[in-house]
């Protein structure tokens, strides 16, 4: 037997005790919204893979003869809410805002011919202070889109270092100098990989995965990254 009366009443106690909130900017959500309020969704800064765009990505790991494509699907901003929604799948837990970022930009996207999919890993601390790696159910949902074997463990980090966060291009590179390896090299030789990070700001992080990748005997590299920000 049903009861559509009590379940609206249920639903109204549920929305006044635990009212949802748009994720972008926390205001309160209408009925009709889903995770983030109209102007937020309106808002979102996609990239639209232009020239201008595709050579500034190319111009990131010029160096790297292997890497063949790369593709960011937002514009990195601070105090917008795109930095917002990034700072909950880091920080906050909600590691589902990965894979749904991901289906909103799906129309800005064409998947590439990779074997491998390896999401940039953290140490093992960072790890245990917060209970997950926010890029791993990105790459899982990239994976199984592309047809491709995820590799969790395609990339390990070597030794700990400091938070990036206010550091520049200089002070990055320097702190990723020798910071990952390839644990197995033979299930990476000789493949197509797909890289994926959540923002790529000086290109540091990847420069050193590709170059540990590149060691290892890959035939060629492709990236993805939810975001990039231009202010290096």
């Amino acid at each position: 037997m049903k009861f559509p009366h009590y379940s609206k009443i249920v639903k109204h106690l549920l929305n006044y005790f635990f009212p949802r909130v748009c994720f972008g900017c926390n205001t309160l959500l209408s009925e009709e919204e889903q995770n983030l309020c109209y102007q937020c969704a309106h808002e979102l800064p996609f990239t639209d893979n232009s020239l201008v765009e595709r050579r500034s990505f190319e111009a990131l790991f010029y160096t790297h003869s292997l890497v063949k494509e790369g593709h960011a699907f937002y514009l990195y901003q601070e105090q917008t809410s795109i930095a917002r929604l990034l700072k909950q799948l880091k920080f906050r837990g909600h590691e589902w805002i990965g894979t749904w970022l991901v289906n909103c930009a799906f129309l800005h996207y064409t998947p590439y011919p990779v074997d491998i999919v390896i999401p940039i890993p953290i140490h093992p601390l960072r790890l245990l202070k917060r209970g997950y790696n926010q890029v791993h159910g990105l790459a899982a949902f990239l994976a199984e889109y592309h047809k491709a074997v995820l590799e969790k463990k395609g990339l390990k980090v070597r030794r700990f270092s400091p938070s990036q966060t206010r550091g520049g291009r200089k002070f990055r590179q320097k702190n990723r100098q020798g910071y990952f390896y390839c644990p197995h090299p033979h299930r990476v030789k000789d493949k197509s990989v797909l890289v994926v990070d959540d923002i790529v700001t000086t290109g540091a992080t990847l420069d050193v995965a590709f170059k540990c990748l590149q060691d290892a005997g890959v035939r060629e590299i492709y990236w993805i990254s939810l975001a990039w920000t231009t202010e290096r």
